[in-house]
């Protein structure tokens, strides 16, 4: 697997997003405060799986790819990323930020399977297999607390399909090229300064 470079920058790149969720965490308790059912799973549940996701994978590289230096390119990303990820990323209703949360979990649980379905090392496949079961999880609870939102912000099939374009454009240009970015530059010793070239677009 050490000679996957591939693998490297898929597994990488993941677990800076994963171990980042806090972020997007408060960015979401803050829009659901006064829903203590939401609020309280975010934060016993999601909040924790998604972050273990990210130790996991970290341990995963160093014990790899030691070489690799994990904390400079970490702290290269969030200080970039706490830029992008805001408060007004989110969708304009709570309804349409749980379906937008829905395309994302959805991706991130493909991304998974098509990462246990290209490794040929069985620590990284299980590895694999068990956070994209937790994706799917994660899914579901999405999908419910939007569906009893969406009853009460009757919201229309239109404003759900706009919602589920934009979160599915911003996925080309999100996370995971911010992520991406900086283990490139630091894996090529090309410094971990420079920003992202999402910073600005």
């Amino acid at each position: 697997m050490r000679q996957r470079e591939d693998v490297f920058y898929l597994v990488a790149a993941a677990s800076f997003i994963e171990i980042t969720s806090e972020l997007y965490t408060d960015n979401l308790t803050q829009r659901f405060a006064d829903d203590e059912v939401v609020t309280a799973w975010l934060h016993d549940h999601w909040q924790k799986e998604e972050t273990r996701h990210g130790r996991v994978l970290r341990g995963y590289v160093e014990q790899v790819w030691p070489e690799f230096d994990w904390p400079q390119a970490y702290r290269a990303f969030v200080a970039d990323y706490s830029q992008l990820c805001t408060m007004e990323q989110l969708e304009p209703t709570r309804g349409l930020e749980l379906v937008a949360r829905c395309v994302v979990e959805t991706g991130t649980a493909t991304f998974y399977q098509a990462l246990a379905a290209c490794a040929d090392e069985p620590v990284l496949v299980g590895l694999a297999q068990q956070i994209r079961a937790e994706e799917i999880d994660h899914y579901k609870h999405f999908f419910r607390y939007f569906r009893q939102y969406r009853q009460g912000e009757q919201t229309s099939r239109l404003q759900v399909m706009a919602a589920l374009k934009r979160r599915a454009l911003e996925a080309r240009r999100g996370d995971a090229e911010c992520a991406l970015w900086h283990v490139y530059g630091v894996r090529q010793g090309l410094g971990s300064s420079q920003p992202c070239r999402l910073q600005g677009t």
